[in-house]
């Protein structure tokens, strides 16, 4: 019998400076670009925090701005991706957050016209999820 596989979503917060390098490192290892979405944000770094004078008054500037890559894999590469998330943040010597979490549904049709058909994940995958 046929099982049908589940899916992960993997999100990683690094530099935006090894944004480049995840991207085509994962797509080396067989993960095509469409899987990949990333967006910017700031996180609070009180270790490298800046104390800069303006208009007479001291502020401290403690945001860094990071890069979050949202990658959708099948539940069989998940193994594989984080090994390859792993290599680039030690090969860049970043410090980042790598969050792995499972994927109920998936649209797989997206226009305007009649509702997408989603990919459903059995319901025996969802066992110890927030549902």
């Amino acid at each position: 019998m046929h099982k049908k596989m589940g899916m992960k979503r993997i999100d990683v917060t690094i530099r935006p400076c090894l944004l480049d390098d995840m991207r085509q490192a994962l797509a080396a290892a067989g993960i095509p670009a469409a899987a990949m979405t990333f967006s910017t944000a700031s996180r609070i770094d009180q270790h490298s925090a800046v104390t800069e004078v303006y208009a007479h008054e001291e502020h401290v500037f403690d945001m860094m701005p990071v890069v979050i890559l949202e990658v959708l894999v099948m539940e069989e590469q998940m193994p594989m991706a984080c090994r390859v998330i792993e290599e680039v943040m030690i090969v860049g010597r970043q410090r980042g957050r790598v969050v792995v979490a499972p994927i109920a549904d998936v649209l797989t049709e997206m226009d305007s016209g009649p509702t997408p058909k989603p990919a459903t994940v059995p319901a025996h995958k969802m066992e110890g999820c927030i549902q």
